[in-house]
């Protein structure tokens, strides 16, 4: 059994937050260092050092002020990932009824919903095996029709609470040995699939 894991990536947008906040901060101390150094209003020194020194004040300030309203901003998403859901296939095995036994946990701080289930044929059907038995399954998801590479996708509403494991079924209503791609897919945008093969037997 193989899995995957898929979730958003969240590092290159980290990573252009802070430029923008940095590249902010500098190009407002320059632009205020220039407009304050050159300004002509009447209240400003007349000697060069002086107004140099005011000039720096004022950019100062006003830089610091958008370089903590920069970080603060950055900081949002640096902290956003911690509380991501991340769902984890653990273990998958098969039943005398053609059905894949899932277990699951939720690695995050916040619920999973999974949505959608997704079964795509790798491989044609290699051998018959027991008869078909009455499917008990949660989730039903027949694969004799479909073709090689092809998916088909259910729409399910199946909750993993945070911080806690789960286990269902895959009923996949064949009597064929197939090599499936499973895919688990919850909360938005994000997914986590497996490879297996119907009739394997759990250990």
């Amino acid at each position: 059994m193989q899995a995957r894991n898929r979730a958003p990536r969240g590092g290159a947008t980290q990573m252009m937050r802070w430029l923008v906040a940095v590249a902010a901060t500098v190009a407002v101390f320059g632009l205020c260092l220039w407009l304050f150094r050159f300004a002509s209003w009447s209240w400003m020194p007349h000697a060069t050092s002086d107004r140099w020194a005011v000039a720096a004040a004022f950019a100062s300030v006003t830089a610091g002020a958008v370089g903590a309203v920069g970080t603060w901003w950055a900081s949002r998403e640096a902290r956003s990932p911690l509380g991501l859901a991340m769902l984890e296939v653990t273990e998958v095995g098969s039943t005398h009824d053609a059905e894949f036994d899932v277990m699951v946990r939720n690695l995050g701080d916040t619920d999973i919903i999974i949505h959608h289930i997704s079964a795509k044929k790798l491989s044609e059907a290699r051998a018959a095996a027991l008869p078909l038995l009455r499917p008990t399954a949660k989730y039903h998801v027949p694969v004799d029709d479909i073709p090689v590479d092809g998916v088909k996708r259910i729409s399910v509403s199946h909750v993993v609470p945070a911080r806690s494991a789960d286990r269902f079924l895959i009923a996949l209503d064949t009597t064929a040995v197939y090599a499936l791609r499973v895919t688990l897919f919850y909360n938005k945008g994000q997914e986590v699939s497996f490879e297996a093969e119907t009739w394997r037997m759990s250990k």
